[in-house]
């Protein structure tokens, strides 16, 4: 176990007693005294107190130290947000008798803890909630406004081009991209959405035409040309190539002879029938 949990443990486990001589709950310097720990230490484990929602750490208005109590103890001062370390207004609910137990500062704030606490649960919740039919249309009703609007495009793909020509942002894209592609759950989500388009003949013939565009152009040609001498060129490149070159000619190698097989299979069971029909063979 680290120190900082234990840490946080003394500090809970000796705050009652500190509360009987402070009512309105003891400062951070206090706290390191009474235990004998480093006050960098003692506030480290308050924060995280504060943090895990175990206890509250509290800021009067005109000073700007620090004092720790239990969880929704009613005493003056304002919470501190346990991302940020603002001061903030928790205030009561609804019915206006009960104090509320938030611990941040706004929902930014509240979505940096949620994912500090749990972020298993968190991305579940997200991923959810962006997959509804309502989000969809959300989304799809927010792209359609904004590529509406002159000039978007372009916007986009001039900050796209500066982002892929950085060395270390390429690297990160790159690495993220693969990351989420290369799972099979991913990689089978791809395949039944290009299935389900291509079934679709508008989608189909729209596909169809663009391809058509792409590859009739010289410019596409030529580019693709380059890439493959260049390609061909890199020894290592060269040897996947001959190698998958290789394995195609096993496969088709052994596709035919299997084919060769049923050929002759079936010749076999023709020329029996035959015989049998004429009376030459018999039929056990």
């Amino acid at each position: 176990m680290s120190a900082l949990p234990t840490l946080a443990d003394e500090v809970l486990a000796a705050l009652p007693l500190l509360m009987e001589c402070h009512p309105d709950g003891p400062s951070l310097k206090v706290i390191a005294a009474t235990l004998g720990a480093g006050p960098v230490f003692v506030r480290d484990a308050c924060h995280k107190l504060n943090e895990d929602g175990r206890a509250d750490l509290l800021q009067r208005l005109g000073s700007r130290e620090q004092f720790l109590v239990p969880l929704r103890h009613r005493c003056p001062g304002r919470p501190l947000c346990a991302i940020c370390g603002k001061i903030f207004d928790r205030g009561l609910y609804g019915d206006g008798r009960r104090q509320s137990v938030r611990r941040t500062c706004s929902r930014k704030c509240w979505g940096s803890l949620a994912f500090r606490t749990n972020r298993e649960q968190r991305v579940a919740s997200l991923r959810k909630a962006a997959t509804s039919p309502a989000s969809r249309a959300r989304t799809t009703e927010g792209n359609r406004r904004r590529w509406a609007r002159p000039g978007e495009r372009e916007r986009l793909s001039e900050k796209n081009r500066n982002r892929w020509a950085d060395p270390v942002q390429k690297a990160a894209l790159s690495q993220a991209i693969a990351s989420v592609r290369r799972t099979p759950e991913s990689r089978k989500a791809a395949s039944d959405a290009r299935k389900a388009a291509w079934r679709n003949p508008t989608v189909r013939r729209r596909m169809l035409a663009g391809m058509k565009r792409v590859h009739g152009t010289p410019g596409h040609k030529a580019k693709l040309s380059a890439n493959m001498r260049a390609r061909w060129r890199d020894p290592g490149q060269r040897k996947k190539f001959l190698r998958a070159a290789r394995r195609g000619s096993k496969k088709a190698a052994l596709r035919g002879r299997r084919q060769s097989a049923q050929q002759i299979a079936k010749r076999v069971a023709s020329t029996r029938k035959t015989n049998i029909a004429r009376g030459r063979w018999r039929a056990s």
